[in-house]
């Protein structure tokens, strides 16, 4: 093993991506590495992506976790020669750290037990897995090459109390700017931020050494610790009983998260009272927050619409609800929307265009029912309810559900699980009818999202002034405090075609007033007065916007 100094001695970093949790589940997909100094600039990083087996692919979960899909693999190279461009800046550590012995080419460089290059990687166990099973896949003479050090390990026993301490929290912790972490790259120069400030904190401790870091792990278990939150607890419990928005930052000013609140100084203590179940991605998330920063707005349901735009503007990384991807807001042939997905109305759509054909069930053709089961069920539908054309469709699903109708019922049966599913006509027939009836309530929803785009609310909720907030084209113009008895102006009226563009280019202003309706539904629910307008003469009060909810 090396015994030279951690803060003057070179290590290679590493990170490792593969299809499966081991050289027994998986194959190398990408290996990545860097030479640095604790005290060193900032270092090149070098990244292989690796060709797999013949036959072997990339699962679909690893696609999702690293964004590496089949096509990148064109560039792909053996893993043995990844391998040996490791192995070339291993021998140039070698070298630069003063090693008293030389080493061939090839494979087996020759190191002796006291001179293997350290290589650094956060859950070292995996990569040593991978990268030891592929030295004995290049034949080589020799005994493994390097020399590792976990910086999990380390951080366990310098940083007990932390929520988390995988790479991504660990990093943020730190300061470090996390992305995603998808690729290796990404991963090693995480690592390589991780590990100088680790070093700091080991020569705080007296641990200047890589023989005393070995020796300090061998000899140290991980202490038990209370968990420990980075945020300062004055820092929250200073916040305002108010509603508004808060939003968790790195001690570097980087933004983690964004959250809505009916008072901030409850909500954002609540996420540090919690001791079971918590979410780990809500732990990585508090691992790295050391800072607040919060906007007290007049209403909750101001907050919930501030925090739906301002998560699409940012883009926070522990945001997954309301960020804005590449999701999209639809509209079928017809120019009925905006549907929440592209195949919204696809089996209602065929149904109208009198498909006898099972794709209209959208169900796979070994979970369907055969050709004459479903002819017999859709003959059967028709003589029940007499529906063919679009424009009747429509009204049956409208008449088949009511609001008091439990709304998972409204959603087509999901694949049924069973290896040999069942069919009959009867089947065939209660499928249908869920089909128009959910078909029903997303037109439903769509007409009543185009009329929110330009529309007044006048609302005051318990302890707090009156309010009016004005839309017009989908957009917040006005949020004001006006007069007890203030009436809902008129709205500015405009084509259903317009409304519509409202939601062409984007999820933002489908979102908005997604989050519109729910807080009217709470609004409604609790509020001291509530009044919409959606145009000239239709104003909704409380009992009239309560009905119309139920049906949206």
């Amino acid at each position: 093993m090396f015994l030279g100094q951690l803060r003057d001695s070179e290590v290679l970093v590493l990170d490792c991506q593969s299809t499966g949790a081991s050289p027994e589940h998986g194959h190398l997909l990408e290996l990545g590495w860097a030479r640095a100094r604790a005290c060193g600039p900032d270092s090149k990083v070098h990244a292989r992506l690796v060709i797999l087996p013949d036959g072997e692919g990339i699962p679909n979960r690893v696609s999702r976790i690293t964004g590496i899909v089949a096509e990148d693999l064109t560039g792909a190279v053996e893993p043995h020669t990844a391998w040996s461009h490791l192995l070339d800046d291993a021998e140039r550590i070698a070298s630069r750290n003063g090693y008293g012995r030389g080493y061939g080419r090839g494979y087996g460089r020759g190191y002796g037990r006291g001179d293997r290059p350290p290589a650094v990687a956060h859950f070292a166990r995996f990569e040593s897995a991978f990268l030891r099973h592929l030295h004995q896949r290049c034949r080589a003479p020799d005994e493994f090459p390097l020399d590792w050090v976990c910086t999990h390990a380390i951080a366990r026993r310098l940083l007990p109390e932390l929520p988390r301490r995988g790479l991504r929290a660990l990093a943020g912790y730190f300061g470090f700017s996390v992305a995603q972490l998808r690729r290796s790259s990404d991963h090693v120069e995480a690592t390589v931020f991780v590990w100088r400030r680790l070093v700091e904190l080991l020569e705080a401790r007296g641990i200047h050494s890589f023989d005393q870091l070995r020796a300090w792990l061998h000899e140290t278990d991980p202490p038990h610790a209370e968990r420990v939150y980075p945020m300062p607890r004055e820092k929250r419990l200073a916040l305002p009983d108010r509603p508004g928005v808060y939003r968790m930052l790195r001690d570097n000013g980087d933004l983690l998260y964004v959250g809505k609140a009916t008072s901030l100084r409850r909500r954002v203590n609540s996420y540090f009272h919690k001791r079971a179940k918590v979410p780990d991605r809500t732990l990585e998330m508090l691992t790295q927050a050391r800072d607040l920063s919060v906007t007290v707005t007049e209403s909750a349901l101001e907050a919930a619409l501030l925090e739906a735009d301002e998560i699409k503007r940012t883009r926070p990384p522990y945001n997954v609800a309301l960020v804005e991807g590449a999701r999209g807001t639809w509209f079928d042939a017809r120019g009925s929307g905006p549907l929440p997905a592209r195949d919204s109305l696809a089996g209602f759509e065929l149904l109208a265009r009198g498909a006898v054909d099972i794709a209209v069930l959208g169900v796979s053709e070994e979970r369907g029912p055969q050709l004459e089961c479903f002819a017999q069920g859709l003959a059967r539908f028709r003589e029940l309810h007499g529906a063919t054309s679009r424009s009747e469709l429509s009204r049956l699903g409208a008449a088949l559900w009511t609001p008091d109708a439990d709304r998972a019922e409204l959603e087509p049966e999901p694949e049924v699980a069973e290896a040999d599913p069942q069919w009959d006509p009867d089947r065939v027939v209660r499928w249908l009818e869920r089909i128009v009836r959910h078909a029903a309530l997303t037109l439903r929803k769509a007409r009543w999202l185009c009329a929110l785009t330009e529309s007044t609310l006048v609302w005051r909720e318990v302890g707090f002034p009156t309010r009016l907030l004005v839309i017009e084209r989908g957009e917040i113009q006005r949020c004001s405090t006006v007069a007890p008895d203030a009436v809902a102006p008129q709205p500015v009226a405009r084509k259903l075609a317009e409304r519509r563009r409202c939601f062409a280019h984007s999820s933002r202003t489908y979102d908005r007033l997604r989050v519109l309706t729910t807080e009217l539904r709470r609004v409604v629910a609790e509020a001291d007065r509530v009044s919409l307008r959606l145009g000239r003469a239709r104003i909704l009060d409380r009992a009239r916007l309560a009905r119309t909810l139920r049906w949206v």
